[in-house]
């Protein structure tokens, strides 16, 4: 049976002021491309890179300093952010996590929130207290295997409006390291036409083709490992 409207806004009011958010999801720690997928989709790691939980945060607007704006964004509900823009809500606020709407529609692969953020001002290169970007966030989604144009399309929005293809977080880590890892060819190639560096490493010494193989390593049967192969392919040096 479905509860009342009233009944529900009490319930995420009652939420919001006892702040049980705090105790669904992991506050210090932080994901980084050494975990291995799906291992890490399991985890409670308030993490941009986690959408797992950057799901339950939209859905729950529980969250300390997550607002409507970044609930429609995430969502991808255009007409509930044109509300909360025109109300004159701060488009580049962030939550307790750093994250903002922006982060949150390209994280959830929105692209006409990510579009109309865009317009009114979102800063592409805000990042949080990870150091992970909006870019870096629509990169690391491995849930967009099915439909991988979705991903390449939000990632190239925010080339276009200024994001930094090779900007790393404080592991660093790129945005080609999650696309390799997130197993996703096309989203590579779009990357690498961007100016991507395949050699980049990470604060590990490790560049994307390390993590790639790593993933392979450990998944002899998995009915992904033609994508990943493909990654592979891509990320060898650039013959001349």
């Amino acid at each position: 049976m479905c509860a009342p409207d009233t009944l529900r806004a009490l319930e995420t009011l009652v939420d919001r002021v006892l702040n049980t958010h705090q105790w669904r999801h992991d506050e210090t720690s932080t994901l980084n491309i050494e975990s291995i997928e799906p291992s890490y989709h399991s985890t409670a790691a308030e993490d941009l890179k986690n959408p797992p939980v950057v799901l339950s945060d939209i859905s729950s607007q529980t969250k300390p300093g997550f607002t409507k704006m970044m609930q429609a964004a995430g969502k991808g509900d255009v007409q509930s952010l044109a509300k909360e823009i025109e109300s004159g809500a701060d488009i580049n606020g962030k939550d307790e996590t750093g994250w903002t709407a922006l982060m949150m529609a390209a994280e959830t692969g929105q692209s006409d929130a990510v579009s109309v953020l865009l317009k009114h001002g979102a800063q592409p290169r805000s990042a949080d207290k990870n150091g992970d970007t909006a870019l870096i966030g629509a990169a690391a989604n491995a849930s967009f295997h099915e439909k991988p144009q979705v991903q390449v399309a939000v990632v190239q929005q925010l080339i276009s409006a200024g994001s930094k293809v090779n900007e790393t977080n404080q592991q660093g880590e790129t945005a080609l390291m999650w696309a390799a890892k997130s197993g996703n060819p096309e989203l590579v190639v779009a990357l690498l036409a961007a100016g991507a560096d395949r050699n980049r490493r990470d604060r590990a010494g490790h560049d994307p083709a390390y993590h790639v193989q790593e993933w392979l390593s450990m998944r002899p049967d998995d009915t992904r490992r033609s994508r990943y192969q493909q990654v592979l392919v891509l990320l060898q040096p650039a013959k001349r």
